[in-house]
């Protein structure tokens, strides 16, 4: 599929192979990312009613988040300073620490 603005506002993000000008093939993504739409809070509340019926113990809320830590890093606590959104269960409490840079 071609990499065009249609094919980004049908399936939103495209992943592939392109051909470099060495004519080496290599792996890439592309997304388009409209912000200020407070996807954070609207991906958090789902978080939050998804742990109702389905325990977790870390939700991540970022693009592209997967590894970039794990409950056992964070040993119960929330950073200071979050370039990604979390949700940390704690015995009956989920805690939501917002992305803050």
């Amino acid at each position: 599929m071609p990499c065009t603005v249609g094919s980004l506002i049908e399936f939103g993000h495209l992943q592939g192979q392109v051909r470099l000008p060495t004519g080496q093939l290599v792996v890439c993504g592309c997304v388009a990312i409209r912000g200020g739409d407070g996807s954070s809070d609207w991906l958090a509340a789902i978080g939050t009613e998804t742990c109702k019926t389905a325990a977790f113990s870390l939700g991540v809320i970022g693009f592209e988040v997967s590894g970039c830590t794990d409950a056992s890093t964070l040993a119960g606590k929330l950073p200071q300073t979050r370039n990604v959104g979390y949700l940390l269960p704690q015995g009956d409490v989920l805690h939501h620490g917002a992305a803050n840079t």
